[in-house]
């Protein structure tokens, strides 16, 4: 799938599956080189994805200058409703621009970059960045269609072996 004109197109047939995609969403799937769905937190209320998104930390800088070959990572919440894909929430979580890395960060491979996020049993996921004590993580739970993070003691599938 491909989005033209915010509109979500089939790449292979070129047909339009008739849903609008916000001005917000656009804005970060078209910058994206790379993006996973890491998790399907659909509801009663409708479909909800967390979407991970790498991003070019200065798109046009041709690998030079200052974070020129860098990128950003978010998580973005991401709801489908009434043929329309909006984002509803975003979350920074790795940044060259901001020096904000994760403990765990396995480079270029975006498969393995979301490793750093550790799902628990109750649907939340777990991760460290680099700033944070080694007694505590953080703890990421969607509640109300919005992301919310909190600081917890640490469990030990971040320390190391």
């Amino acid at each position: 799938m491909k989005i033209q004109n915010h509109r979500l197109v089939a790449k292979e047939t070129g047909k339009n599956l008739n849903y609008q995609v916000s001005n917000a969403t656009s804005n970060h799937l078209m910058r994206a080189y790379d993006a996973r769905m890491i998790s399907d937190n659909s509801d009663q209320n409708g479909p909800l994805f967390i979407v991970l998104s790498r991003e070019p930390s200065r798109p046009n800088s041709m690998g030079r200058g200052y974070c020129g070959a860098g990128y950003e990572e978010y998580l973005l919440l991401i709801e489908i409703s009434r043929a329309k894909i909006e984002l509803r929430d975003q979350l920074l979580l790795q940044s060259c621009l901001k020096s904000i890395s994760m403990f765990i960060d396995h480079g270029d491979d975006l498969d393995d970059a979301g490793n750093g996020l550790v799902p628990n049993n109750d649907g939340s996921f777990s991760y460290r960045l680099f700033e944070d004590e080694a007694s505590q993580e953080r703890n990421l739970v969607v509640r109300g269609r919005r992301f919310h993070v909190s600081l917890v003691p640490a469990k030990d599938h971040f320390t190391s072996k």
